[in-house]
């Protein structure tokens, strides 16, 4: 049971900027006492913010308790990679320290992520910061790369902000879906379904990248079968297969189009994600 949803704005517009985050800190607490009372099994999430300038402060003021979990919207506003962003830049790390020396928690997860590919002027950025346009095969890309980051910082779940599009194209919120408004698929559809196919059982091994913020290599394990997911973050950079990784079996792009088996290991990465496949 969450508690709340980006409270920011009902809260400082009642008790003002100074005020607000140690006031929903308690009024959490109090509706937390009131859950556990009515339902002593339930999970109970707190947070639920979109912005590190205002979950930090709640996370300092020992929001939660080391049973509960903690729910972040890590939009990358302003710019649109997932590795430039607040939570997803060093896989959750300093989020997960700050809420464990005041929370007792390391329980994070995703309550709503996403890139909206809206044309126009996009009217709720003058309410909400930019929201970066991005394009169906950017779309694609960074909801994917954001899932498996996710999944590498051991959050539980990442749930993705809308299925389908509504009618306007030129208001942001209105296209975050996987869908457009008739339910025809956008590229982000056949990219999670795929990686979600492939992956959706896979154990989470451990980030091989020596330069996160260069390029990205997470690694599984599925049925016996070692598995690499590899990006650049923006630029391309020439990377070779781990020699303890052994042979390739097949190598998969994006959208689960079989490539090429690369040369002596040797690979050069760009932002579409792929997935190399080990031989059992």
């Amino acid at each position: 049971l969450e508690i709340f949803n980006e409270p920011c704005a009902k809260f400082v517009k009642q008790y003002g900027w100074a005020d607000w985050t140690v006031k929903f800190v308690e009024f959490t607490h109090k509706a937390r006492a009131a859950v556990k009372k009515a339902a002593p099994e339930m999970t109970v999430v707190t947070c639920a913010e979109d912005m590190d300038f205002r979950l930090i402060p709640m996370l300092t003021n020992s929001i939660a308790t080391a049973e509960d979990a903690i729910s972040i919207h890590p939009y990358c506003h302003e710019q649109p990679r997932p590795e430039r962003g607040w939570f997803y830049k060093d896989n959750g790390a300093f989020v997960k320290r700050v809420a464990k020396k005041h929370c007792g928690t390391e329980n994070i997860r995703i309550s709503e992520f996403g890139w909206t590919t809206y044309s126009g002027k996009g009217e709720y950025l003058e309410v909400a910061g930019h929201y970066p346009r991005a394009s169906y095969a950017h779309q694609a890309q960074y909801i994917v790369r954001a899932y498996l980051i996710a999944r590498m910082s051991g959050v539980e779940y990442s749930l993705q902000f809308r299925f389908d599009d509504e009618h306007r194209r030129d208001y942001t919120e209105h296209n975050f879906g996987f869908l457009f408004e008739d339910w025809t698929p956008k590229p982000s559809f056949a990219a999670v379904a795929f990686m979600t196919r492939l992956l959706g059982r896979a154990e989470p091994v451990a980030e091989l990248s020596p330069r996160i913020g260069d390029f990205r290599v997470s690694s599984f394990v599925r049925g016996g079968r070692k598995i690499l997911v590899c990006w650049a973050v923006e630029n391309p950079v020439d990377w070779m297969v781990p020699e303890d990784f052994g042979r390739i079996a097949r190598i998969y792009d994006l959208m689960g189009n079989e490539l090429p088996l690369p040369e002596n290991g040797k690979c050069v990465l760009t932002e579409r994600p792929i997935y190399i496949i080990g031989e059992k």
